[in-house]
């Protein structure tokens, strides 16, 4: 049996898009004990042959935007002119911040690529989507909870905030916005719910989302969880 294009939007485009399985992954190099470089290059490769899949597979022309997707491409052209001005033409930038820039910019092209898997895709919303969004999600912050770490920055800075990255690879911002977006799902399933027992079941779900929010210690994701 080959490999089903659909099968796979309806259940694991999106959280290989954003990043609950990427959470999933990044303890591979701390239980493991290897450098987390190449699992992220590892990981990135699979999404950019993945995207590559999806866009050949779909049936709409590649080229084909309607009046939301123009405004899209003009958004993203700015902002890449930008970029390319900051990183090659901006004389005050310094040889190590051409070279992370270069990166943002190829960076920011993958993502140009990813978005376009979500252009005519209407089934990466499915239930089954949203199931293995969630559970893969919670699995992360769990392992988060457990392997959490100390953000070496704040040794340097601040001895009074006490802030935890997820893993080696996770840093505080992003496990907090992780928690955060444990939460939004998990009310939303709360709501949905007709059964009181699945209704409790995502407000512990919840708890967990709010706890990963707390232990990494970051701001930002307490507003939006918030709003």
């Amino acid at each position: 049996m080959g490999l089903d294009v659909k099968g796979y939007k309806k259940s694991v485009h999106f959280s290989m898009n954003f990043y609950s399985l990427y959470l999933l992954v990044t303890f591979i190099p701390d239980i493991v004990g290897i450098d987390n470089i190449l699992i992220k290059n590892i990981f990135w490769l699979i999404r950019i042959l993945l995207a590559c899949w999806v866009i050949f597979k779909e049936q709409q022309s590649l080229f084909h935007f309607n009046a939301v997707q123009r405004l899209y491409l003009a958004v993203c052209v700015i902002y890449m002119v930008n970029i390319m001005i900051d990183v090659y033409f901006d004389p005050n930038y310094s040889i190590l911040s051409k070279t992370n820039g270069t990166m943002d910019l190829i960076g920011f092209f993958i993502d140009l690529l990813l978005a376009f898997t979500f252009r005519h895709d209407h089934t990466f919303d499915s239930e089954n989507s949203f199931k293995f969004f969630w559970i893969s999600l919670t699995i992360g912050l769990l392992l988060a909870f457990h392997f959490a770490r100390l953000t070496p920055r704040l040794l340097l800075f601040d001895d009074e905030t006490t802030r935890y990255d997820a893993n080696s690879t996770v840093n505080t911002i992003n496990y907090g916005q992780y928690g955060c977006a444990l939460c939004i799902v998990s009310i939303y399933a709360m709501l949905k719910q007709k059964q009181v027992m699945w209704k409790l079941f995502f407000i512990v779900i919840t708890v967990i989302g709010l706890l990963s929010i707390v232990k990494a210690g970051s701001r930002s994701p307490v507003v939006v969880f918030a709003m």
